[in-house]
């Protein structure tokens, strides 16, 4: 049997902030979607949680980041040294090159290129209510 694991998914997360601290771009997730395995190989039974996270982006090169790059959001992906991950394992952490893909359920998009990233979390995880049927 595999251990569990926490995922991420970007998908219907809820950003409360972005800032810049000590020169590093700081995403604050406080209603993170988050899915934890059940540990059975191939097996779809995923529980769910909502976990608040903080998502560091060290020594950004680029930054694009439009007005109202806050609340739910309707899509994100991590490039990470060319591997493209829309489930991220919670914590990760990578010292190689990095790109962050957010987009709001707004429309607005916030985009990070930079040379590492940490995704802790930041809270306590509530679990949320899923129906298998």
């Amino acid at each position: 049997m595999m251990p569990d694991s926490d995922l991420l998914a970007f998908c219907d997360s809820e950003v409360s902030n972005i800032e810049t601290r000590a020169g590093h771009i700081v995403v604050r997730i406080s209603a993170g979607h988050v899915h934890r395995s059940g540990g059975l190989p191939g097996a779809d039974d995923r529980a769910g949680f909502l976990q608040a996270l903080e998502l560091t982006c060290f020594q950004p090169s680029a930054i694009h980041q439009e007005a109202g790059c806050v609340g739910n959001l309707s899509s994100g992906v991590l490039r990470v040294g060319g591997a493209m991950l829309r489930l991220v394992p919670v914590p990760f952490e990578s010292a190689c090159s990095v790109e962050l893909e957010l987009v709001f359920s707004n429309g607005s998009v916030c985009r990070v290129t930079c040379l590492g990233v940490t995704l802790k979390p930041a809270g306590e995880a509530r679990f949320v209510e899923w129906l298998k049927c």
